[in-house]
């Protein structure tokens, strides 16, 4: 598992971090901006990014198959803030808690049913959550999800499941 701390990635380009064919990372704290893919992965492990403010004008993360958890971030000012799909054998899920995701024209779309996310503020997205999953805590004694000034706040697929959310 490789580990980035405290990295500061500027400047344009295509990716600020690139993994792909089962490599695993952890990114803690720092910041990425001006990059088509702030976070760009392919058939990795594991991926944790945490405490890092992402900026990007495409993907702030961006998983194509894979584990992502994402803690305390954030995310801002891309086309899509967090974007996970699936392709092939690898094992997905994706974990989002305690996240700010503003400003983008999608907040998080997951295209995996093995989706979890609680305690995340998205706000003043177009629209603020898409896709498969379970978005919400399991019960109230968790932090919700705050979903707010978006145009959209919540879009589920079928088979997905929305749960103690705050949307307004």
């Amino acid at each position: 598992n490789n580990l980035f701390v405290d990295n500061l990635v500027s400047g344009s380009g295509n990716y600020g971090v690139y993994a792909q064919n089962g490599a695993s990372f952890t990114w803690q704290g720092g910041d990425i901006s001006g990059r088509t893919h702030g976070i760009y992965s392919s058939g990795s492990t594991a991926i944790t990014v945490q405490d890092a403010d992402i900026q990007a004008t495409n993907y702030g993360i961006y998983v194509h198959s894979g584990l992502l958890t994402a803690t305390g971030n954030t995310i801002h000012g891309a086309s899509f803030g967090v974007y996970q799909h699936s392709y092939g054998p690898y094992t997905n899920s994706l974990t989002l808690t305690g996240n700010e995701i503003h400003d983008n024209d999608i907040g998080v779309y997951s295209r995996i049913s093995a989706t979890s996310a609680y305690g995340n503020e998205v706000h003043h997205n177009a629209t603020g959550i898409e896709g498969y999953g379970v978005w919400g805590a399991s019960d109230w004694t968790l932090p919700p999800n705050d979903i707010h000034d978006n145009t959209t706040g919540l879009r589920l697929w079928s088979g997905g499941e929305a749960q103690f959310n705050r949307i307004h």
